[in-house]
């Protein structure tokens, strides 16, 4: 009798303690423990728990999440050959749009630290023109070009700073992928096409050698000087001159609209610092950053130490469930004996 009383308490209290206090799953308790792993900083860890994890629990629903970790963890460890080789299995894995926006990047940047320029193109490539509301689309766009400039595709890299250019005028690339633009654009005086209007340069020198073109149907030349107009002219010179001095009226406009922007942000930069260094000088920021990171890394420790035990604890409950099991097995063999 007190065997039996003994075997249903244990066997609550087993129930209990694993349906209320710990209601983690194994599974999910060794996944968050490797996120927290992960976080820290300690990527050579984190790798041997998301693949003891995807070991141990194949069919478990954090797998996928556990492979993107896993390719992540190799490849902040510069093991590109295992990240790619992850990022394909999530890849091929993939159940929505977010984990295959994990993986096609993933091995885009794998394939670009390997070496394997062209692959990599085509992978930020596929990236940009499938996922264009991701946040990293023109930087994917842009790092496209840059790898087909790199494996030796000029044409198709030109394309893409055009289309990024065009498409995405407030990428944080966009000065590098207009100086590549009009690195990689022949100078032309004569344009004959749509597109050629934006590769088209005007002279801008002075004005005797920009007024003194010749009419050849007419045979009238432009005047020499600058200044003066003869009431002799052609109206389509005095047309002509004045438009290239409103041009430089322009020009002259917009240079004086840049330098007082340049001394504007002279002027903002100025007293940024100088209160910067006020700031510093009233209080040690340095002191402040370290107690910072201090604080996240003994809050980061005492998690970890939390999750292994949650483990343990767990481990131990299925031991004790295993236990009360086979003696209840064992009881009902003995009952089964007296009966007979």
């Amino acid at each position: 009798m007190k065997r039996h009383v003994s075997l249903i308490v244990i066997v609550f209290l087993g129930l209990f303690i694993g349906s209320s206090v710990f209601a983690l799953t194994i599974d999910e308790a060794m996944f968050n423990l490797g996120v927290k792993i992960y976080d820290s900083g300690d990527y050579r860890e984190s790798a041997k728990q998301f693949g003891s994890l995807i070991a141990r629990y194949p069919e478990t629903r954090y797998y996928n999440h556990a492979i993107y970790y896993l390719a992540m963890s190799h490849y902040n460890m510069d093991n590109y050959n295992e990240a790619l080789r992850y990022y394909t299995i999530l890849n091929r894995r993939a159940n929505n749009e977010t984990e295959k926006r994990w993986a096609v990047f993933g091995m885009a940047q794998s394939y670009k630290r390997i070496g394997n320029m062209l692959q990599a193109a085509r992978y930020f490539e596929s990236f940009a023109l499938n996922f264009k509301d991701s946040p990293v689309a023109s930087s994917a766009l842009f790092f496209a070009a840059e790898c087909y400039e790199l494996a030796g595709n000029q044409s198709r890299a030109l394309e893409l700073y055009r289309k990024l250019v065009l498409e995405y005028p407030n990428s944080r690339y966009l000065q590098e992928a207009l100086a590549k633009t009009a690195e990689k654009t022949p100078s032309k005086n004569n344009y004959t096409k749509p597109d050629d209007i934006h590769q088209w340069k005007p002279n801008l020198g002075n004005s005797s050698n920009s007024a003194s073109k010749v009419d050849s149907a007419n045979k009238i030349a432009t005047p020499t000087n600058s200044g003066i107009i003869s009431k002799t002219e052609p109206v389509l010179v005095v047309k002509t001159n004045f438009i290239i001095m409103t041009n430089r009226v322009f020009l002259t406009q917009s240079v004086e609209h840049l330098q007082f922007k340049e001394i504007t942000n002279k002027l903002v930069l100025t007293n940024q610092k100088f209160i910067t260094q006020r700031v510093e000088l009233a209080e040690d920021p340095k002191k402040k950053e370290i107690e910072k990171q201090a604080t996240i890394n003994r809050q980061t420790e005492e998690e970890i130490v939390r999750m292994r035990a949650l483990l343990e604890m767990q481990a131990r409950l299925l031991e004790i469930k295993q236990q009360a099991i086979r003696q209840k097995e064992e009881l009902m063999k003995e009952e089964e004996k007296e009966n007979k």
